[in-house]
């Protein structure tokens, strides 16, 4: 092993280039609709895992929550894209459950 002085390190650059950026916009265009989405055929593991993590990526770059479900079955991945009115209604909602609960 040979190490040697460096001025400044090289820039980061993406692996996916160009190809990685088109499907990330696509996926922030999907998840701003707040429409709920499919993308079929994902096989549970390394598939699945890097593209929920793609999404959830997405979506705090646009600065919205998104929600994820995966149906093994139908190996299908769902998601929505929230954004910061639906995160603080569900919040509520579950708050106000959470409190029927109690007085019960």
């Amino acid at each position: 092993m040979e190490f040697k002085d460096v001025k400044e390190l090289p820039p980061l650059v993406r692996g996916g280039g160009k190809r990685a950026s088109e499907e990330t916009k696509q996926i922030q265009d999907l998840l701003k609709t707040c429409k709920p989405k499919a993308i079929e055929n994902v096989t549970e593991g390394k598939h699945y895992n890097s593209l929920s993590q793609r999404i959830r990526t997405a979506a705090r770059t646009i600065g919205m929550a998104v929600e994820i479900r995966y149906r093994k079955d139908e190996q299908t991945l769902y998601f929505q894209g929230k954004t910061a009115e639906d995160k603080v209604d569900e919040i509520i909602e579950a708050e106000a459950k959470k409190a029927a609960r109690r007085s019960r």
